[in-house]
């Protein structure tokens, strides 16, 4: 798959032409590179000089659109010091089910240590499947394996401590000596 194609996919995939999303770009030669935007194709287009040379990433749950100024939408900006606060998220569309491998930190994960954290993503989807809920979208994360489950949730308390226990739970089950559910 080319790089254009995979772009599309993650952005299509996470409905990005639905709702107001962050991208921030880590470790740049300009810092941390940010942006909100609400047109997947200006999107698509802001990040292509970055793919496939730093890690990307996305806010997946939904924004509170009055945290940016219509003038700063669909635009990056280097050295970005405004970024996305868990305050600033108003519902949660997605649990974010992270699996890596164990591993030395900084350090880039091996073929093996990578197929072990896929290990943990293929035994948790039909596990999740036979609990009733929907199917996960998984994402390659370049160290390991992102799910994101499909959620309907408000950003209350009671909801943040609700999916940090599922995550608990998911990680008390399917994490191993070898990867685990973060």
């Amino acid at each position: 798959m080319k790089n254009e194609e995979s772009i599309a996919y993650v952005l299509n995939a996470l409905k990005i032409e639905d709702k107001l999303v962050e991208v921030r770009i880590l470790n740049t030669d300009n810092g941390t590179v940010s942006g909100y935007f609400n047109d997947p194709d200006q999107l698509e287009a802001s990040i292509k000089p970055y793919d496939g040379k730093h890690n990307i990433f996305f806010t997946v749950n939904r924004i509170n659109p009055s945290i940016v100024s219509l003038g700063d939408l669909n635009k990056l900006t280097d050295y970005a010091t405004t970024t996305t606060k868990d305050d600033d998220i108003t519902d949660y569309q997605s649990a974010f089910i992270d699996i890596d491998p164990i591993r030395p930190s900084g350090f880039s994960a091996t073929d093996d240590e990578k197929a072990a954290a896929l290990v943990v993503s293929e035994q948790i989807k039909p596990y999740l499947k036979e609990m009733g809920l929907p199917e996960p979208f998984e994402m390659d994360s370049g160290n390991g394996y992102h799910l994101l489950l499909p959620t309907n949730l408000e950003n209350t308390e009671e909801n943040k401590l609700l999916i940090k226990k599922f995550l608990e739970a998911l990680d008390f089950r399917f994490s191993s000596d070898q990867a685990e559910v973060d």
